[in-house]
């Protein structure tokens, strides 16, 4: 993903951190590329690489600068391969992953949505309204009702 101040996940990153900051959180965005201003407390880890080998690639280097930076908290926002790869990087070091869902849990777009289990192995889920979070609830058992 990048870090911009246009586009729907993008003001959504911002109003997170924004949140976060004036809580007294570090906090560290990890994306391939960041334009316009920032919150000078904000933190950028930029994946560059010159050798992309294909998604593999792209999840080992998220995890790892996850990893470099000390994220303590992982979340993502929607069910595609930002998502897939912060489940895989929460997963593989250890730490906390929320997520942010909207009516895109239910389009069958995507072969690594994973839905259920991204639910299942989140520590926290946000549900933007009260039928998003049935319709989670019923993909998933029910774990975070």
């Amino acid at each position: 993903m990048r870090y911009s101040w246009t586009g729907g996940t993008e003001r959504y990153l911002i109003q997170l951190s924004s949140q976060l900051l004036e809580r007294g959180h570090e906090v560290s965005i990890v994306c391939r590329s960041h334009k316009g201003d920032a919150d000078p407390r904000l933190k950028f880890e930029v994946l560059r690489s010159r050798m992309m080998l294909g998604p593999a690639f792209r999840m080992w280097s998220f995890a790892r600068m996850v990893e470099l930076s000390g994220a303590r908290y992982l979340h993502s926002y929607f069910f595609y391969d930002q998502s897939f790869m912060v489940m895989q990087a929460a997963w593989l070091l250890d730490i906390p992953r929320g997520v942010s869902c909207y009516a895109d849990h239910m389009l069958d777009d995507y072969p690594w949505k994973l839905v259920p289990l991204q639910v299942e192995l989140a520590s926290v889920v946000v549900a933007t309204s009260a039928r998003i979070k049935r319709e989670l609830s019923a993909k998933s058992g029910g774990k975070h009702d």
